[in-house]
């Protein structure tokens, strides 16, 4: 049987009073013969139905009527009501960040374990209020419950870098070795953002080092550690973990050693060299790179340095069958051309004259030859410095 118009204009201002914190009206609609659990439509024009905006708790709870929250419960209101858009009444407390009226729904019997695709410690997180997680976790809520785009949210806290938050959640329960969407553990999450404090607080909670996860991408704790730069954590990390993988590759094919390469981190290098073979530092990526040759590109002369003293190969081809020699000279480098040369002589027959010319300085042009039967520049004088470099190194 259809409601009656005068029992559809009780509901109607009684939803109205809810939402406006009328709790008078409130009483004297209940008395009534109002209904407490009620919901109410949501209309797209007066003919369409397009959802449901909830029960006279859940708009009360919305709109931060505290006394009001209160009384409706008094009055048999079910902290548990749950929209047809499928919304708890935590969840429209939470929306608004109340944590006081949030607080009370806990405490009058509001499910904390109800998950509708966001769980409800994303909601929670949205309000920064550790008070309320406290309660959550004193009600038995899993602190290490997957939800919204990240693993857990131990994830999201360190993703935010948020200390505060981080320690209280280790304090209870979550997992200091737990998976990430991204960055494999928490450790390198941590990593990857450069926050120090959040770093040391997972290591001094025994975060493990030699956790073998790999990230979205592929890259290991390794490569995390080095692209942080904090140098003495590296080495302390290889010191004291036999079963870090030096040689670990992420997607792009890249090691740790590439990595410090590309970074131009000279430091981290140096420590990583009582761990690499000349294996190591020729070493190739997807797009049979070495590390030569993302110095070379990089135009990192102390990196190219580094790498020619621990016998970098400057023959290697990459994939678009330039050595790193070659690069040098196809990039214009005169000054890395000048370090590259006295170790790539057998290189010169597979670089172009206008490649080499492109490398020298002051554009010597047509005045200089290339012969590809012996390993030598012919130069005829243009200037003093390329005079100069041809005289000490040919």
């Amino acid at each position: 049987m259809a409601p009656s118009l005068n029992n559809i204009q009780l509901q109607r201002d009684f939803h109205h009073a809810a939402k406006t914190g009328n709790n008078d009206e409130i009483t004297r609609l209940l008395d009534g013969g109002a209904d407490p659990n009620t919901q109410w439509p949501m209309f797209r024009s007066h003919l369409e139905v397009v959802g449901m905006e909830g029960g006279a708790l859940a708009v009360a709870a919305q709109n931060g009527h505290l006394s009001t929250v209160q009384l409706l419960l008094d009055r048999g209101a079910d902290a548990n009501e749950i929209s047809p858009l499928g919304y708890s009444v935590l969840f429209a407390a939470l929306e608004q960040g109340n944590s006081s009226i949030v607080k009370l729904l806990i405490e009058r019997g509001a499910n904390v374990h109800f998950q509708n695709g966001s769980h409800l410690l994303q909601k929670v997180m949205y309000t920064n209020d550790l008070s309320i997680l406290r309660l959550l976790f004193a009600k038995g809520l899993d602190v290490n419950v997957p939800y919204g785009n990240f693993a857990n949210v131990l994830d999201e806290a360190i993703a935010d870098e948020a200390f505060d938050t981080t320690e209280f959640l280790l304090d209870n329960g979550a997992d200091v070795n737990s998976r990430t969407n991204r960055y494999g553990t928490v450790l390198s999450a941590a990593f990857a953002t450069r926050n120090r404090n959040i770093v040391e607080l997972l290591l001094k909670r025994r975060a493990s080092i030699s956790a073998l996860e790999r990230s979205d991408d592929g890259s290991s704790l390794l490569h995390y550690v080095v692209r942080s730069k904090f140098h003495d954590l590296l080495k302390t990390i290889l010191e004291r973990c036999e079963t870090v993988d030096i040689r670990a590759k992420n997607g792009n094919g890249d090691s740790p050693l590439h990595t410090a390469v590309a970074y131009g981190d000279l430091k981290a290098l140096d420590i990583l060299s009582d761990y690499v073979k000349i294996s190591d530092i020729n070493d190739v990526n997807v797009q049979s790179f070495t590390p030569l040759h993302t110095a070379v590109l990089n135009n990192a002369v102390t990196i190219v340095e580094w790498l020619l003293a621990r016998g970098a190969n400057l023959t290697i081809q990459d994939r678009f069958s330039f050595s790193p020699f070659r690069r040098a000279c196809k990039n214009g480098d005169f000054q890395l051309l000048q370090l590259l040369m006295p170790h790539a002589l057998s290189e010169l027959s597979y670089v172009t004259a206008s490649e080499l010319r492109s490398a020298l300085p002051e554009n010597p042009g047509r005045n200089l030859m290339i012969t590809n039967t012996q390993p030598f520049i012919r130069i005829i004088p243009h200037s003093d410095s390329t005079m100069q470099f041809i005289n000490t190194r040919c």
